[in-house]
């Protein structure tokens, strides 16, 4: 696992050092690989379904339900058609930066299984949000505008690039505590167990059939245990505290005029839409529809 560390750390470290790639595209994939050789990074995860096999340039790879692929697209990558795969994935331009001209040297393949799939998959659509929120048009693969793009975007320190980047950091940082073997538990300030709990809610908070008992587990707690550690120590219950989580990603999603208010509540983890807008207007004070109207009235001043 040495040399799969080391690419993920060193792309970490140029992130933080030179700051944000482009990004051709992030967000959903389909049920095949088809790209032609550009200088890209790609990675790709599976919540369902099973690529069986898959080539990269000269290498051959299969990827399971569950696992991520890392692969260089310098010499295009192909497969099959499978049905029932539901993947995500996001590309990074390596081209511009000679650090990275050894990626083209030879193919890149590196399949591995992930402990928190859609903590992952979590992370991913947060970049996409926030791509969306600098340049709403998206980006298509493989022709068509980037994503982000830093000639076309900049970087001039605005706070939307600023989380942008953030981002892209907690994705890599996620990944190669993936990729490493289990070590020591995280550093906390604060209890374990919330804090575990707080992680947990934050990358699955787009599951609408997240239970207390789920939360619990994450913090290795008995729910009513657990509920009495957490209300102690936040003021609030797991649930609300899933609640005002789900409704803060909701009003970013606001400011997408594409994305009509059930397609926002589904996106957060709400199968009903009516009660999406009641809880809305309870941690709001405001319905989605009028918040939406007075965000984007605040925005255009």
């Amino acid at each position: 696992m040495d040399e799969n560390v080391a690419i993920f750390d060193r792309f970490a470290q140029q992130v933080i050092q030179k700051g944000l790639f482009p990004i051709p595209y992030v967000g959903p994939g389909g049920g095949r690989f088809n790209n032609p050789p550009a200088p890209h990074l790609e990675l790709c995860v599976l919540t369902s379904g099973c690529i069986e096999k898959f080539r990269v340039g000269s290498l051959s790879n299969r990827l399971p339900l569950h696992h991520l692929a890392l692969h260089t697209v310098h010499f295009g990558n192909r497969s099959s058609y499978f049905t029932g795969v539901i993947s995500s994935c996001i590309f990074f331009e390596v081209g511009r930066d000679p650090t990275f001209a050894w990626l083209g040297q030879r193919p890149v393949s590196i399949v591995f299984p992930l402990r928190d799939p859609a903590g992952v998959v979590g992370l991913l659509t947060q970049i996409n949000e926030r791509c969306l929120a600098i340049h709403p048009a998206g980006g298509t693969y493989p022709s068509g505008p980037y994503a982000f793009d830093p000639q076309r975007d900049g970087m001039d320190g605005t706070p939307r690039h600023i989380l942008l980047q953030a981002a892209v950091l907690e994705l890599w940082g996620t990944l190669l505590q993936e990729v490493r073997p289990p070590g020591d538990p995280p550093e906390s300030t604060g209890s374990v167990p919330v804090t575990q709990a707080e992680t947990f809610m934050r990358r699955h908070y787009s599951n609408p059939g997240l239970t207390l008992a789920d939360i619990a587990q994450s913090a290795h707690l008995s729910p009513d245990h657990f509920g009495r550690l957490f209300h102690r120590e936040t003021g609030l219950t797991p649930m609300h505290r899933l609640r005002s989580i789900r409704i803060g990603h909701a009003c970013r999603l606001m400011h997408q005029a594409g994305l009509r208010i059930r397609e926002i509540a589904r996106h957060v983890g709400f199968e009903d839409p009516l009660h999406f807008s009641r809880l809305f207007r309870a941690e709001m004070g405001l319905s989605p529809r009028a918040y939406r109207l007075f965000s984007c009235q605040i925005t255009r001043k």
